[in-house]
């Protein structure tokens, strides 16, 4: 670490997915632009929001030089977040679809012999398309631990059909497993190949060497962009505002309460092993897991269209990064509220919401609110579970410590994954996906291993357990009745 920190000033990309947010996002631009660290590059991913989001990120777009608004169809917050990364990496092609008028100059910064364009009001507008080298550039698929190219994983995907819908299959091999499975193709996303870019420059940014997600209705402490040195991670602690009449969570920790460290223990930089050892499972929500090198998202993106899209993008970015800086200052700002993303609200006699049309066909087959979410989850945790196992085993023998605390972490997500086959329908045909996951089986419960191993008998005992709670009621409202 030679760089003094107090004159270090990398370049940090804030990307912010957006989608039908209008009541807050205000006050999460205003949190970004009003940073006390001014080498910012502020991209806004509008992802087909139909309210007025979109109108507000240009108002902001429009005053902010550093801010870059694109604008892409709907693929949720990690296809969006995907497109984010794409766009500092020079992942895009930009072509000019309006290019700004040189008669319009800046009088402070231009003259006759050398005119200069003033962006801040003459935008461009751009399409952005994948470059043919991030079409063709390899990176690791980390649900079957294949080296793919970028289009066949984003481009071409497909997710959750019936195992003989599809003659494309791939196999999916294990070094603990001498079966293979056909895995159905991935979640679907198109929304990455072609998007509209409004930009104060003609290009994208060029050596942006952090990045840091914000959530489009969450903010930052206008100090959270400092002290940045050169680890790989500056992770810092997380405020949470309640909404909505959500209670607050009496189970919310501190990052040090809840990592089990002391602060001399973070007084240097550790790495994800060290960070890990007294903790059973780990999800990091994007924003909250601070500023990270650029350099840890080679051959890592997000898996869209799935639930907890951030959890096994955070596991593999901490277990990549080899110098972790925690910082216990609470400088991001997560807001919980009964409309996000995350339903902290749904209850099992929720009104049924509409969908995208990704999760039609599991919307269509339960038509019940919680049913939806809770199954979703199942098959996401079911993608998580795969892609982990594939990290795992391309690890050697070097880092068994870290080998060892991700098999655990996969232990507890697969708690979740085997959930799936409790439901009365599979529609995504989760079933199969779950053959290379159980060795890792052992906190599993003991009604979802029975529901896997013996469907027909854990259907029987279903029946039998919905009738005798019939019965109760039964005999419950009877007795009200009664005199």
């Amino acid at each position: 670490m030679s760089k003094d920190t107090n004159s270090y000033q990398p370049k940090v990309a804030i990307i912010v997915p957006i989608y039908n947010v209008e009541k807050y996002l205000k006050d999460c631009l205003d949190s970004l632009i009003n940073q006390t660290y001014k080498n910012l590059e502020i991209i806004l991913v509008d992802d087909g929001s139909t309210d007025k989001s979109t109108d507000i990120a240009k108002a902001y777009f429009e005053k902010d030089y550093r801010i870059t608004l694109i604008c892409k169809s709907n693929g949720g917050q990690g296809s969006a977040r995907n497109v984010g990364i794409e766009y500092v990496s020079n992942g895009f092609a930009t072509t000019p679809l309006l290019q700004p008028n040189t008669s319009h100059l800046s009088p402070n910064r231009a003259d006759s012999t050398n005119p200069t364009l003033d962006h801040q009001s003459v935008p461009f507008i751009l399409q952005a398309n994948l470059t043919p080298n991030a079409l063709s550039a390899n990176h690791i698929d980390y649900l079957t631990g294949n080296v793919f190219s970028f289009a066949s994983s984003y481009m071409t995907m497909g997710g959750g059909h019936k195992l003989e819908s599809h003659t494309s299959h791939s196999p999916i091999y294990t070094k603990s497993h001498k079966h293979s499975l056909n895995l159905p193709h991935k979640p679907m996303d198109y929304t990455l190949s072609s998007c509209i870019v409004f930009s104060h420059k003609p290009m994208p940014p060029k050596q942006v060497e952090y990045i840091h997600f914000v959530d489009s209705d969450d903010m930052l402490s206008v100090d959270c962009i400092e002290n940045i040195g050169e680890c790989d991670i500056i992770w810092h602690d997380t405020k949470y505002i309640y909404e909505d009449g959500i209670s607050p969570s009496p189970y919310k920790q501190s990052i040090l309460e809840w990592l089990k460290l002391d602060s001399k223990a973070i007084e240097k930089p550790l790495n994800a092993s060290e960070i890990w050892a007294n903790i059973e499972g780990f999800s990091c929500v994007c924003g909250g897991g601070g500023v990270f090198h650029i350099s840890l998202c080679e051959k890592l993106r997000f898996a869209p269209q799935i639930q907890s899209e951030d959890a096994l993008f955070g596991m593999l970015l901490f277990a990549k990064a080899k110098a972790i800086k925690i910082l216990p200052n609470p400088l991001y700002i997560y807001r919980l509220r009964a409309d996000s993303t995350s339903d902290h609200t749904l209850k099992q006699d929720s009104t049924l919401k509409p969908y995208p049309p990704y999760l039609a066909e599991i919307a269509y087959t339960f038509a019940n609110s919680y049913k939806i979410k809770h199954y979703h989850f199942a098959y996401s945790c079911t993608y998580i579970c795969l892609g982990l196992l594939a990290y795992i085993e391309s690890l050697d023998d070097s880092q068994l410590a870290l080998k060892n605390k991700l098999i655990e972490f996969l232990q507890v997500r697969a708690i979740y994954a085997f959930g799936a086959v409790s439901f009365e329908s599979d529609p995504k045909y989760v079933r199969p996906l779950l053959k290379p996951l159980e060795p890792y089986m052992q906190k599993v419960s003991k009604a979802n291993k029975i529901a896997y191993f013996m469907p027909r008998i854990f259907k029987i005992l279903k029946w039998i357990n919905g009738k005798r709670k019939r019965v109760r009621i039964g005999k419950i409202q009877n007795s009200q009745i009664l005199p």
